[in-house]
């Protein structure tokens, strides 16, 4: 046993099934299993553990959808691009009781992390509920973070509430403008931005600006 592989013992499972929803085989049963296993001769000083209790169903269960409870921030001269997703919408739920009719969705564990440099995954756990079994426990998060890289363009300049008898004019007639967007946007086509000039205060400036 040392140098070979880990020994399995096989158990017939409707040997200690219950109608109750209970596999049950008590410490007297695994004890005299085991002396078959190894042989009559062997001796056996302790078994971890002495019993096995297993609630089990023959309910098909339940798909429900999965909800993220994170809150993920990016570094300084970084964007969160997208949503956090994750890498299954849904998991299946189990319990030897009813579920409740209630029970449509599942969180998972709140996760907080900030300073996220790029893309990231986390493993997160679904919040547990008590008394049901939930297949997969555990789901992958993606957090799709891009570095902010700047833009320029040029914009016209607008008057706004302008007299009908009135025209206003501008110098210059177009504005430089400066942001910044997610590198995967960088070439995408410029936003639509506009320059607003309002009449009703450009009139009142004492300095001609």
């Amino acid at each position: 046993y040392s140098w070979g592989e880990v020994p399995t013992m096989k158990i017939n499972w409707d040997n200690y099934r219950h109608s109750s929803g209970k596999f049950l085989l008590g410490t007297a049963d695994l004890n005299a299993r085991l002396r078959d296993y190894f042989g009559a001769n062997s001796q056996i000083v302790t078994i971890t553990p002495d019993s096995m209790r297993i609630n089990y169903t023959t309910s098909p269960g339940r798909r429900v959808a999965v909800k993220v409870n994170a809150d993920v921030r990016p570094a300084l001269g970084w964007t969160v691009f997208g949503p956090v997703t994750a890498n299954v919408d849904s998991v299946w739920l189990y319990s030897v009781d009813d579920l409740p009719h209630s029970l449509n969705s599942v969180e998972t564990v709140p996760i907080v992390r900030s300073g996220l440099k790029d893309t990231t995954k986390f493993d997160a756990r679904i919040e547990p509920i008590p008394g049901v079994r939930i297949i997969p426990d555990r789901i992958i998060l993606t957090v799709p973070v891009e570095p902010l890289i700047a833009r320029k363009q040029y914009v016209s300049v607008i008057g706004k509430n302008v007299p009908n008898d009135y025209t206003l004019i501008t110098f210059p007639s177009k504005v430089e403008v400066s942001y910044l967007v997610p590198m995967s946007e960088f070439n995408s086509e410029p936003y639509v931005l506009k320059a607003y000039v309002d009449y009703n205060e450009a009139r009142h400036a004492r300095n001609g600006k």
